[in-house]
């Protein structure tokens, strides 16, 4: 069985001067395999309950750990959640991204599918994005490919 490889990226866009509360919490991660049209397999969840094992931040804007400001609670009746700035203001001019460890699914047969399902609770600005990238392994080509947006900016 062929096994693809994934990478999932979240990506805070700032594009205002002037900072403002704003940030984007991941709760409950689950990537979903669906193997048949009346069942589905979960390949991978987080629930960011521990520390945030083979994820990588940049920037210095995410962090794992509780909010201070929005929701009262993190999705998934979690204790801690990923996200940008949980206590403060997010940088003017700054791109954040917290990236996923490499994730190996199976390969898709006939009509399966493959849904990323998380939980996202955000407060932006005017000019401000976030969007959620994948990026898939090319086996032939040794490397990753480029990543791509999935659905549109939240």
């Amino acid at each position: 069985m062929h096994k693809q490889e994934h990478k999932l990226e979240s990506d805070i866009m700032e594009t205002q001067h002037h900072p403002s509360l704003r940030f984007l919490v991941l709760g409950l991660i689950a990537l979903l395999c669906s193997l048949s049209t009346a069942q589905a397999a979960t390949v991978y969840t987080e629930d960011f309950e521990a520390a945030a094992a083979g994820w990588s931040m940049d920037n210095g804007v995410w962090e794992i750990g509780t909010p201070s400001a929005g929701p009262a609670a993190c999705a998934g009746g979690s204790a801690q959640c990923a996200g940008t700035v949980l206590g403060g203001n997010y940088p003017a001019y700054d791109d954040s991204r917290l990236v996923s460890p490499t994730l190996q699914l199976p390969a898709a047969v006939g009509a399966e599918e493959v849904h990323l399902r998380f939980q996202q609770w955000f407060s932006y600005s005017g000019y401000d994005s976030g969007q959620v990238q994948v990026s898939v392994w090319d086996e032939a080509a040794g490397t990753w490919g480029a990543w791509e947006n999935v659905g549109g900016s939240v």
